[in-house]
């Protein structure tokens, strides 16, 4: 009888002992899974994080070269102005006064009759 019952404990000790390790096992390769998922979304974000660091890079040269460009026009607007300024004051290039050309007057023959 107590040797009957040594055994049930022994089958019913074995049979837990295998469900508790087919626990742990697909506990083990879950966590392996999600260990694997985890390492995948890190290097995502660190592709992201890098991206992101090129684009900000990226916009800031571009508004960097803009503002260039906006400056140097500027400028060029200013000293293209003043030139035009100069010209116009002291009335040189196109911006001379057109002198109209006398043509030789021919006598009047009115103005002689009259004298």
């Amino acid at each position: 009888e107590v040797l009957a019952k040594v055994d049930e404990s022994m089958v019913k000790y074995e049979k837990d002992i295998e469900s508790i390790d087919l626990k742990i096992q697909i506990m083990r390769n879950y966590y392996e899974t999600m260990q694997n998922k985890n390492q995948l979304l890190e290097e995502t974000i660190k592709e992201h994080a890098e991206f992101m660091k090129n684009w900000i890079t990226f916009k800031d040269d571009r508004e960097a070269a803009r503002k260039h460009c906006e400056i140097m026009n500027n400028s060029a607007i200013i000293v293209q102005a003043w030139w035009r300024g100069l010209l116009v004051r002291k009335q040189l290039g196109p911006y001379k006064t057109v002198k109209k050309k006398q043509t030789p007057s021919k006598p009047n023959d009115k103005s002689k009759k009259k004298k």
